[in-house]
């Protein structure tokens, strides 16, 4: 079967598109949620009008891609940033704000008690968190 460069192409291009929308959904699901929605919809209006195969293909698989960021990104949200920010946070303001601005390369480069606990290297909230890590290490135990 030949595999047309267009497809491969695209195939390459979804996958780093969706890598960069992971990062963005850590912090704004929303603003990856609507659009890719709204993407999901003109491909399929796009499928229904296509005369030709290989845009069909090219379409679905950038949805694919599209989906695959919000997904991870979300997932990245529950886990690693959840449990990095729940670990300090002293507040629910405090909560919020790391959760808009913190990414899993920073979490990922640093070497704080927070990091470690957010990686899963250790489960113990220790001197200095906050009142929230409890229940980011008991979900983390269950």
């Amino acid at each position: 079967m030949k595999v047309s460069p267009l497809i491969f192409i695209s195939i390459v291009i979804a996958y780093v598109f969706g890598e960069y929308l992971k990062l963005i959904a850590e912090n704004h699901p929303w603003r990856v949620g609507v659009p890719v929605a709204l993407a999901a919809l003109i491909g399929a209006a796009l499928w229904f009008l296509a005369g030709r195969a290989t845009w069909v293909i090219v379409t679905a698989t950038f949805i694919l891609g599209s989906v695959y960021g919000l997904v991870a990104g979300l997932d990245a949200r529950d886990h690693d940033l959840g449990d990095y920010c729940k670990y300090g946070a002293q507040s629910q303001a405090q909560l919020d704000g790391c959760m808009g601005h913190v990414t899993t390369d920073d979490i990922d480069r640093l070497h704080t008690p927070a990091a470690r606990f957010a990686r899963g290297e250790t489960s113990e909230c220790g001197r200095g968190s906050g009142p929230y890590c409890a229940e980011a290490a008991k979900s983390n135990a269950d």
